[in-house]
């Protein structure tokens, strides 16, 4: 038969063990919901890249048409210039 210290060892021994299972449990638990949040925050933040290269898109093709607007009333001017010069 088993002595009672090994019995009360055993019994500490197991316990000691199911309680840092416990904690581990725990903690594995804490960084898969933190590794879903950051999934998560990385897909909105795909999201928003997105959006802001449109954003950047509409600002050049904006840009350009209105660098383009601005020479062509520059030429009118000038032309505009010119004639009244001639008469």
């Amino acid at each position: 038969m088993l002595h009672a210290s090994t019995v009360i060892l055993l019994c500490t021994i197991v316990g000691a063990s199911g309680a840092v299972m416990t904690g581990v449990v725990v903690c594995l638990r804490a960084l898969w919901r933190i590794r879903g949040s950051w999934d998560a925050t990385n897909a909105q933040l795909q999201l928003l890249v997105a959006k802001v290269a449109d954003l950047i898109a509409l600002k050049d093709r904006d840009h350009d048409r209105l660098e383009r607007r601005a020479d062509e009333l520059a030429q009118r001017m000038e032309r505009h210039l010119q004639w009244h010069d001639k008469h």
